[in-house]
């Protein structure tokens, strides 16, 4: 189950506990029978992991905010500005979030360096 919440929120084991138990309630709602009891596994990924494990800026699991001036054009481009041969891939990158544009956006890191 995957629940996108804002990035740079706080991030404590309460708080995931709390998460956790409105979106099992709502789904046990929603289909109309319990599910708790035939949980095999229940780990909890939140904000503070993707900061702390893949350096994400404020703990964002969707990359950059789709404000104007982090859209289109404007996102950071897939060659690294600092370091040669450093490409990047997916949603902080030219084209956007979203698994057709991660995609393309590693068709496009691909283009550039295979020509």
């Amino acid at each position: 189950l995957l629940v996108p919440i804002a990035s740079g929120l706080e991030d404590t084991p309460a708080i995931r506990e709390q998460y956790k138990e409105a979106m099992l309630t709502l789904i046990e709602t929603y289909i109309g029978t319990t599910i708790r009891s035939d949980l095999e596994v229940c780990e909890l990924f939140s904000v503070e992991d993707f900061s702390t494990r893949y350096n994400s800026h404020k703990g964002s699991a969707l990359g950059l905010a789709h404000t104007l001036f982090q859209t289109a054009l404007f996102r950071p481009s897939n060659r690294s500005k600092k370091v040669n041969n450093l490409y990047y891939v997916g949603a902080n990158t030219v084209p956007g979030i979203g698994m057709p544009m991660c995609l393309i956006s590693a068709q496009l890191t691909y283009n550039r360096i295979t020509t």
